[in-house]
């Protein structure tokens, strides 16, 4: 077991941190007791964010990401999925697939992440979250995230949104996503 370490966790996270027996609060700091999931993890600033009323239907938002076996391993350690298929190499390469693949709802997380934090930005919060898994990511892989305004519900200020992911230019995951925007935010055609 690694040593514990003082480190920055933002009250966002510590919850789920604490939930996963990864971090105890000590002395005003929160104690990090095992190397923390990376993908848990930012300190990124929230770029533009996306009001109900700057949001257009058409509007798309994409991102490319790396997953890496660090995050497939932590992953599996906080949900406790460890289906040889994503972490064995050796059971995997027999496989229908010939290699680990990512979990497919790693993949949601990351679309809740560019819904909550990229697009339409920091304080989105997901209605629903539905897809169909249409192909496997190996791990060690680049995704691009695309999202996509398809309506606006006026009677309750939510978007709904198209959801694709994309692994060498095939997707894999397909859905949908209702998300209720941030309060104010910015509108990009104004300025």
């Amino acid at each position: 077991m690694t040593a514990p370490c003082r480190c920055e966790i933002h009250e966002a996270h510590a919850a789920a941190f604490r939930f996963a027996g990864l971090v105890y609060y000590f002395g005003g700091v929160y104690v990090l007791l095992r190397p923390a999931p990376v993908f848990l993890m930012s300190t990124e600033q929230p770029k533009t964010i996306y009001s109900y009323d700057a949001l257009q239907v058409g509007d798309t938002y994409s991102t490319t990401r790396f997953i890496s076996e660090a995050d497939v391993r932590a992953f599996a350690e906080v949900t406790g999925d460890d289906n040889p298929i994503h972490i064995d190499e050796e059971y995997a390469r027999h496989s229908r697939f010939g290699h680990r693949v990512v979990h497919g709802v790693l993949l949601l997380g990351i679309i809740s992440k560019v819904l909550g934090r990229d697009f339409p930005g920091h304080g989105s919060i997901a209605v629903s979250l539905s897809c169909r898994f249409l192909r496997p990511v190996p791990v060690n892989s680049d995704i691009t995230v695309e999202f996509k305004v398809t309506e606006k519900l006026d009677k309750y200020k939510h978007v709904k949104g198209r959801t694709y992911v994309y692994y060498n230019n095939k997707m894999v995951l397909a859905g949908e996503a209702i998300m209720i925007p941030p309060a104010g935010g910015d509108d990009p055609a104004a300025g």
